[in-house]
């Protein structure tokens, strides 16, 4: 990868093979967001988050789920990402 930027945000994510919860970073690169997470087993993936810096930075003043605690959302105790019905159904499909 290019060299980084400093790191916009920290935020989890899934690994794509294992679909493991891992603690990822969004950082800037080459004009994009890219979101970084490494799993211990399978080692580290980047993928473009966003294709513009100005509108992530815009759509995030209207990320009210910041300002909620994860517990009070669901009553899943796995948390996010794994609360979302998308997420879950991918997970359960062969």
């Amino acid at each position: 990868m290019a060299s980084l930027k400093s790191i916009m945000t920290k935020t989890e994510s899934l690994c794509p093979l294992c679909n493991k919860k891992l603690e990822a970073e969004l950082t800037e690169i080459e004009g994009k967001i890219v979101i970084t997470k490494t799993c211990p087993e399978h080692g580290t993936f980047y993928s473009t988050h966003w294709q513009s810096p100005s509108v992530f930075r815009f759509t995030e003043n209207y990320d009210f789920f910041k300002y909620f605690e994860e517990s009070k959302l669901t009553s899943k105790t796995e948390g996010c990402p794994y609360i979302c019905h998308r997420v879950v159904v991918t997970l359960q499909t062969p």
